[in-house]
C-alpha cells in the first residue's frame, strides 16, 4: 500500500532479496530488476496488448433478473464498477494500448481449493510464528482460542472459526494436501499464462473489487461481510505479481484498476500501473470519514 505507484516501486526493491528462511526467494533470477523506480515509463501503454478480464459476477448484471439475494444496492454497486471499467478501458486506449476481452480458465478448481489449503498453511506455519515471536502471548493455535474465549471484547462481533479449523489441521500437511496445493499453484498460473500466450498480451487487468460496503456483523446484524467479488485470486494463487491503481470512485470510496501477468513481471506491470495512473489521474487524497450514511 502506498500513494503512488512510485512509492510502491521504491518500497519493491527494498523489499526484494534473498532470505535463506524463505526457500521461494532462491529462485528470483539474476537478471531481476534492483530499481524499479528508474524502469518507469509513462509511455510504457504504448503498443502494449492488455487483456480486460471482467469477473464473473459483473456479467450478471446483463440478465434479465439479478441473482436471488441481491439487493438494489449490490446492483448499483455493480454497476459503479462497471462503469469505472469502462471509463478504464477509455484511458488505457487513450495510452496506447490495445484491449482485449479475456476470460481466465480454471478459476472454480482454483477457488474451491483455496480455503482449505489456507487452514493448512496456518496449521504449519502460525505455530512456528508464535514460538519465534519474543513476548507473553499464546504460542499455540489452542493458546489463541483460549485467549479469545476469555477476553470479553475479542468475540463480542467477529467468531475464530478459522481458528478452530486450523486447530484440527496436522501441523505438517499430509501428501494429499501438498498435491493439491500443487496443483491448485499449476491451474492458477496456468489460467494467467495460458491467457497471455493465446492472445499475445503483455498485461491483463481487472476491477480490482466490489464496491465497499456496509460493515455489518452475524452476531449482531444477523448478516456478514457483503463482500461481492474480488480479483485478486489468480495472482495471489499462482504467486505472480500483481498491482492496484485507483481508477475511479463510488461515492467517496476508491474503486481500482489491478494489472497482472506472469512470475517476475513487477518491472512491466509497475510501468504500465505507472502510465495509467499518470493517464487518468484518479486518485483522491484520502479524508477521514467518521460514516457514511445511507
Amino acid at each position: 500500500m502506498a500513494r503512488h505507484v512510485v512509492d510502491v516501486a521504491i518500497a519493491t526493491a527494498v523489499l526484494q532479496g534473498a532470505d535463506e528462511r524463505d526457500a521461494a526467494t532462491a529462485e528470483i533470477p539474476q537478471a531481476q530488476p534492483q530499481d524499479y523506480a528508474a524502469l518507469l515509463d509513462d509511455e510504457s501503454l504504448e503498443g502494449a496488448r492488455v487483456g480486460v478480464w471482467r469477473p464473473y459476477v459483473l456479467g450478471q448484471l446483463d440478465g434479465s433478473e439479478p441473482p436471488e439475494g441481491w439487493t438494489e444496492e449490490d446492483e448499483a454497486g455493480l454497476q459503479a464498477v462497471e462503469d469505472v471499467l469502462t471509463a478504464s478501458r477509455k484511458s488505457l486506449e487513450e495510452a496506447g494500448a490495445t484491449l482485449v476481452d479475456v476470460e481466465l480458465p480454471y478459476q472454480d478448481d482454483v477457488n474451491e481449493s483455496e480455503f482449505p489449503l489456507l487452514i493448512s498453511e496456518f496449521a504449519r506455519d502460525l505455530p512456528a510464528y508464535l514460538e519465534a515471536t519474543p513476548g507473553e502471548h499464546p504460542r499455540t493455535i489452542q493458546g489463541l482460542i483460549d485467549f479469545n474465549a476469555a477476553d470479553p471484547v475479542e468475540l463480542s462481533v467477529f467468531g475464530q472459526e478459522i481458528f478452530e479449523s486450523t486447530a484440527q489441521e496436522p501441523l505438517t500437511p499430509t501428501p494429499e494436501t501438498v498435491a493439491l496445493r500443487d496443483e491448485t499453484r499449476r491451474l492458477a498460473r496456468a489460467s494467467i499464462d495460458e491467457v497471455l500466450a493465446a492472445n499475445d498480451l503483455d498485461a491483463i487487468v481487472a476491477p480490482t473489487n466490489s464496491a465497499a460496503w456496509k460493515t455489518t456483523y452475524p452476531k449482531t446484524d444477523g448478516e456478514g461481510d457483503q463482500f461481492l467479488f474480488g480479483s485478486s485470486g489468480p495472482a495471489a494463487v499462482a504467486g505472480y505479481p500483481n498491482v492496484t491503481v485507483p481508477a475511479g470512485y463510488v461515492g467517496p470510496l476508491p474503486i481500482g484498476l489491478s494489472f497482472f501477468g506472469t512470475r517476475w513481471d513487477e518491472a512491466d506491470l509497475l510501468s504500465y500501473a505507472y502510465d495509467f495512473e499518470d493517464e487518468t489521474q484518479a486518485r483522491v487524497r484520502p479524508r477521514f470519514l467518521l460514516t457514511i450514511k445511507e
